[in-house]
């Protein structure tokens, strides 16, 4: 965190202090530069995921021979919620999904 500017943080029984210098109007617009770019390169990166799953849902698509509704009740079906209702977000489940598509192959001789 010293690059951000806060030194060293101390716990004092149930509340935890982080001593924040005062900001000057360089430093402000400086956290302002870096908080943009941490946010573009989030933007990013959940496109590159977002396309790559794509692309692996439309390939699984094709060898399973499943419907694209099929397959989107399959992954729903695996999906699970958020941590106590709240916390982080909804995910697949790419375990149980591969073995619930390995077990809708025809079995070869």
């Amino acid at each position: 965190m010293a690059d951000e500017g806060v030194d060293a943080v101390t716990l004092d029984g149930a509340i935890i202090r982080i001593p924040v210098p005062p900001l000057s109007e360089e430093r402000r617009k400086d956290l302002t530069k870096l908080c943009k770019k941490h946010g573009e390169d989030t933007k990013i990166s959940l496109r590159t995921i977002r396309r790559e799953t794509n692309d692996e849902l439309k390939r699984l698509q094709k060898e399973s021979k499943l419907t694209e509704d099929d397959l989107r009740n399959l992954v729903t079906a695996h999906t699970e919620g958020r941590q106590f209702g709240f916390l982080g977000e909804p995910r697949v489940n790419v375990l149980e999904l591969n073995i619930d598509l390995d077990n809708r192959k025809p079995m070869k001789h």
